[in-house]
């Protein structure tokens, strides 16, 4: 579906977001801070269906997304931003943050009893940020109305 570009509805809705900058950054931090909260945890509880549907990848797939749901996060706070730097390039600095929380993040573990740290995590974190940026640009290149959103 198609917007309009005069859709008074959305511009206004836009206007009154682009000024409420905390708006987009309290969902990042908070997110960063369950990372956080689950990383420090020995053993993260998991329900046993997402064991059972991923098998021995869990971990892969749950760091995958993890990281894209954080890029994705980052990338429309950046979007939002008043200066223009990170505006024009929102995509590389979400993967770039969201990649260097997952390298920290992957460092924390061994400082935490029954965790440790693995590259393939580290790398898996960098993959999914940079996936969620690549659906992100696909959705801007549809010019949809999610575009005026996120």
């Amino acid at each position: 579906m198609k917007i309009k570009k005069n859709s008074k509805l959305i511009n206004i809705w836009h206007k009154v977001l682009k000024h409420h900058i905390l708006f987009f950054w309290d969902p990042v931090f908070l997110y960063m801070a369950i990372i956080f909260y689950l990383s420090s945890i020995p053993e993260p509880p998991i329900p046993g269906f997402i064991i059972k549907i991923f098998s021995t990848k869990t971990g892969l797939v749950l760091h995958f997304f993890e990281y894209f749901i954080l890029s994705f996060l980052t990338s429309i706070a950046l979007r939002h931003s008043k200066h223009s730097f990170f505006n024009k390039h929102h995509y590389l600095l979400a993967i770039l943050i969201a990649s260097l929380y997952g390298i920290s993040d992957e460092i924390h573990q061994i400082f935490v009893p029954g965790r440790f740290a693995t590259i393939s995590d580290a790398l898996i974190n960098i993959v999914g940020a940079g996936f969620a940026q690549f659906i992100r640009w696909l959705l801007k290149k549809e010019k949809t109305i999610i575009d005026k959103i996120i």
